[in-house]
């Protein structure tokens, strides 16, 4: 079977659009990195290097690493919610966590 000239544009033009989605998955994942970079402290320019730089296995060294740097948000949350009793609220229902 001899391939035709308007098989070989729609094989380059599924190619392209592939490419295009493999492109966009990378930018979004490279700017989830460097926004969670930056809401835990750590050097988000430098996370965001790695992360073009090595693609999966940067961003597999981000996640590991990640985990001894607590969220800023989740802190705040319970700084702002703290109850006058010194327990943090429930989530669900935003009253103190009752012991157990």
């Amino acid at each position: 079977m001899i391939l035709q000239y308007s098989d070989l544009g729609s094989f380059f033009g599924i190619y392209i659009f592939f490419m295009v989605v493999v492109l966009a998955i990378n930018i979004g994942i490279t700017v989830w990195v460097y926004r969670d970079a930056q809401n835990r402290g750590m050097e988000a320019t430098l996370w965001l290097l790695v992360v073009l730089v090595g693609g999966c296995v940067g961003c597999i060294v981000y996640l590991i690493i990640s985990k001894d740097y607590p969220s800023r948000e989740s802190a705040d949350w319970y700084k702002k919610n703290m109850h006058e009793s010194g327990q943090p609220p429930d989530r669900e229902f935003g009253q103190p966590q009752r012991p157990m």
